[in-house]
């Protein structure tokens, strides 16, 4: 968050790429955000197993890829995951990585 927070101070806008798997992390980062007056929001991507597994073994494959990403890796994020159900709605927004981002361009431009 610290390379982050220069960004906004700068006047700038920041995307973090995070797991946020955890509510205690969530919570963290929501107060600090609040504390500098930073609107948030959380864009949970979502896909279907058979799609993620997929995704992980071709990446796996690809000697361009820089993840370490295995379906192991996910297993575990997935079984640790608390849902992000304390996130208020107007600060969430579920994705649907099956189909298309321009489905959801609107909505995200919206919340922006």
């Amino acid at each position: 968050m610290i390379s982050a927070e220069k960004q906004l101070a700068s006047g700038k806008g920041v995307i973090v790429d995070a797991t946020f798997g955890d509510r205690k992390h969530r919570r963290l980062f929501l107060n600090r955000a609040g504390s500098l007056k930073i609107p948030v929001i959380f864009l949970e991507c979502r896909a279907d197993e058979n799609s993620i597994r997929r995704r992980l073994e071709e990446r796996a494959k690809s000697v361009r890829e820089a993840s370490d990403g295995t379906w192991e890796i996910y297993q575990r994020m997935r079984r640790d995951f608390h849902p992000l159900s304390e996130i208020p709605q107007e600060h969430h927004l579920p994705i649907d990585t099956e189909h298309a981002l321009l489905h959801d361009l609107d909505r995200i431009e919206e919340l922006l």
